[in-house]
């Protein structure tokens, strides 16, 4: 995946640490709060398998100028690719997969396309109801960004992550109820 907001969580705490060792863990919990909401939303599954938001961080609703709070999922997405989209979520709802959606976006009447890529991974409430907890994120900013809407996104790949099944040299980490594997491969479908 492209996380270029990794790069500028490193950059601004470069900036603001000047000549310092350390800045302190209160800014850099903050801005990486921050980064990571700003790219994160969670999807509602219900029994119209319409794959609601509940969550929509400012990077996607500024990507079609519109808040997605309430709207499906399948929605913003080209027609044609729709039933990849659903097959996809189905996988992340019922097979506890995780998914990565690489697409493509083009704002009206402009040529410049923004590649992006959507995690898709298995989550559960308090409830235990299943919802589906994603994280938006752009390999470059095109100057229509936050300006003009997008239409709709069109796939290019799906992507599987999983931990190596043949592979020895994976560690397994639990955090709490998130279990973490390192040294992951990606299985293209698509």
């Amino acid at each position: 995946m492209k996380h270029s907001d990794s790069d500028t969580l490193a950059q601004d705490l470069k900036t603001l640490r000047g000549n310092q060792a350390d800045i302190g863990l209160e800014y850099s919990h903050r801005r990486a709060a921050q980064v990571t909401l700003a790219s994160t939303y969670i999807l509602d599954v219900d029994f119209s398998q319409r794959y609601a938001f509940s969550l929509v961080g400012t990077k996607l609703n500024a990507l079609f100028l519109e808040n997605l709070k309430g709207f499906s999922f399948l929605d913003i997405w080209q027609d044609t690719d729709q039933p990849w989209i659903q097959q996809a979520l189905h996988s992340v709802e019922f097979e506890n997969q995780t998914r990565v959606l690489t697409a493509t976006a083009l704002a009206t009447n402009m040529s410049d396309v923004l590649s992006v890529d959507l995690l898709l991974m298995p989550n559960r409430d308090h409830q235990n109801k299943p919802r589906i907890l994603g994280s938006i994120s752009f390999a470059t900013t095109p100057h229509w960004y936050g300006q003009l809407p997008c239409q709709h996104l069109s796939l290019t790949k799906i992507r599987t992550l999983s931990p190596p099944e043949t592979q020895q040299s994976f560690e397994k980490k639990n955090y709490g109820h998130l279990t973490v594997y390192t040294n992951l491969r990606a299985v293209t479908q698509l």
